[in-house]
């Protein structure tokens, strides 16, 4: 897929799977928004091109807010990537509580 000039949302992009991808983008030429729970996320992302958005996927209002933000930062959304996720672990069959 050609991404040069196009503008790619990731959701979830300051953990360790969105990073990657989203240097994989800049050597494209994507425009890029990055949404993510994290605060302090931006700090993984140096590159001016690429505007960053704290929002937790899971909270539907800050979603809302986040995504026009980065519609007028990229104009058009052409691309989104999801990397937003949470693994949880624990026995398939709790024994004792």
């Amino acid at each position: 897929m050609e991404v040069a000039g196009k503008g790619v949302l990731l959701a979830g992009g300051a953990g360790a799977i969105g990073q990657a991808v989203t240097a994989n983008l800049l050597r494209r030429s994507a425009r890029i928004a990055v949404l993510d729970s994290d605060p302090d996320g931006a700090r993984h992302f140096s590159d001016a091109a690429i505007a960053y958005f704290h929002a937790d996927g899971a909270d539907e209002q800050a979603v809302a807010q986040a995504v026009p933000a980065a519609v007028a930062a990229l104009g058009t959304i052409h691309v989104l990537v999801n990397c937003m996720g949470a693994m949880h672990s624990e026995p398939l069959i709790k024994l004792a509580d």
